[in-house]
């Protein structure tokens, strides 16, 4: 199993840059433009009138849904609180991305928050036209949230609360109270003003965004609770064991104990398979925004331990496992007691999984069999 870890991380870090980017490292040269190289991760200016005339796009679908995913998507977000669901138009990019989540602690909140960002500049290099990676970050500690805050981040990596000509994108927070704890909505804006608003361009899209968020020691994240959908309840009772602790926007979300980047009890890592602009942080930063409380993804990945192969004694008698002795076993009267520990100890485990105590919700009626249907067998007539 070790072996093949650093196997695997190489496979996730050689995916996430084919797909994402950026592919040769944080200050790549690139000899086509990245909006033709990379195919998630990236945000189109919000001031964006009009989209770029693709022919394939343009005869499968119609002028006046192109018209109405821009009306939705270009509100002022000065002025009214961030709207997380966009109408998709199939023929632009988005220019938000969004996280939201659940905390209980203690007010005012306060959260630590790292911020990477690229962008892309075209340039002369040896005679041929190349495009040139440039990263930003921005890290702050002990942050004061508040309902209608709005950051205004610029290329030097510093925030305002007020919009700069040099500010690139801007963070929008809004909070909802929610029984004993409080539901943050964040939203990453790409503020870049566009020269021309008829025409999307390459250096004004923001690449490989990341938002990543550390908790205070007071501030507990709690789990995701539906918002009175059918649907949502059903899911929310089958994954009651694995529940979800936060919840992507155009994006994925990740949570520290599913995070794919954290170290599993060995040492510390300090480099990223998924993060190539981790590197841009001393070791101090580094190390505690790699695996943070919450993150965005645009690669989704879900992180489960090995499965163990040793029986359990609370099962009971293990069972004959060994092919090379089944094999040789050809008669039922040997087989049956072989194998038999496993039917019995797989009943206990179902019982485990649907204790008596735990009941489906009303929508979801046969969520939580139970007798011989539970087990997969017929019911009597």
């Amino acid at each position: 199993m070790g072996a093949s870890m650093p196997l695997r991380s190489e496979l996730v870090s050689e995916v996430v840059g084919d797909l994402l980017g950026p592919r040769f490292g944080v200050r790549e040269l690139l000899d086509e433009s990245p909006l033709g190289e990379y195919i998630t991760g990236v945000l189109q200016p919000a001031d964006l009138t009009a989209q770029i005339r693709d022919l394939d796009t343009e005869a499968e679908t119609p002028e006046e849904d192109s018209e109405a995913g821009e009306e939705d998507r270009d509100g002022d977000l000065d002025s009214v609180a961030p709207v997380f669901s966009p109408a998709l138009d199939p023929k632009s990019r988005p220019s938000v991305l969004g996280l939201s989540f659940e905390v209980a602690g203690p007010l005012p909140l306060k959260l630590s928050f790292c911020v990477t960002w690229a962008r892309y500049f075209e340039i002369n290099q040896d005679g041929r036209r190349t495009w040139s990676r440039q990263p930003r970050v921005w890290i702050a500690d002990s942050v004061e949230v508040s309902n209608g805050l709005t950051l205004w981040l610029d290329e030097s990596g510093r925030a305002s609360s007020e919009r700069q000509t040099t500010s690139e994108l801007s963070l929008h927070f809004r909070l909802i109270r929610e029984g004993e704890g409080l539901r943050i909505l964040l939203q990453l804006v790409n503020r870049i003003p566009p020269a021309d608003k008829e025409v999307l361009s390459a250096a004004e899209c923001i690449y490989q965004p990341s938002v990543r968020i550390l908790l205070g020691e007071s501030i507990r994240l709690m789990p995701m609770r539906s918002q009175g959908e059918a649907e949502e309840g059903r899911l929310e009772f089958l994954y009651r064991n694995r529940p979800a602790y936060a919840r992507g926007h155009l994006c994925s979300a990740i949570w520290r104990e599913i995070d794919p980047e954290r170290p599993f009890g060995s040492p510390g890592r300090k480099t990223s398979f998924t993060w190539p602009d981790g590197e841009l942080l001393d070791e101090h930063d580094r190390e505690r925004f790699l695996a943070p409380d919450v993150r965005s993804e645009f690669i989704p990945m879900y992180a489960l331990q090995a499965p163990s192969w040793e029986w359990e004694e609370r099962y009971g008698r293990a069972p004959e496992l060994d092919a090379a002795v089944l094999s040789r076993s050809c008669e039922v009267q040997h087989l049956v007691p072989m194998l038999e520990p496993l039917v019995h100890g797989y009943e206990k485990w179902i019982d485990e999984c649907y204790p008596n105590s735990e009941k489906p919700p009303a929508t979801f009626p046969q969520a939580a069999p139970t007798g011989d249907a539970k087990r997969g067998c017929a019911p009597s007539a």
